[in-house]
């Protein structure tokens, strides 16, 4: 089990939708913080890691988290 929590710059007008700025994953006491926003690419560990089966991703809103990490 991977615990996930997607963090965005807040959106201050109407129909802004912002990029992921800060992408959190917790395996027991380890914490990765990954700093999108500033990223010039997901590096493709991370991304594998996203897409693999194999993990249970936990967290408040994850649909809604991973349905935007998706889209951007």
């Amino acid at each position: 089990m991977v615990g996930l929590d997607v963090e965005w710059r807040p959106s201050f007008g109407h129909g802004v939708d912002n990029p992921p700025a800060i992408l959190q994953l917790y395996v027991g006491r380890c914490c990765l913080i990954f700093q999108i926003l500033h990223a010039d690419y997901l590096p493709d560990w991370l991304a594998d890691l996203l897409k693999d089966e194999r993990f249970t991703f936990m967290g408040v809103g994850i649909d809604e988290d991973a349905d935007n990490l998706d889209r951007h």
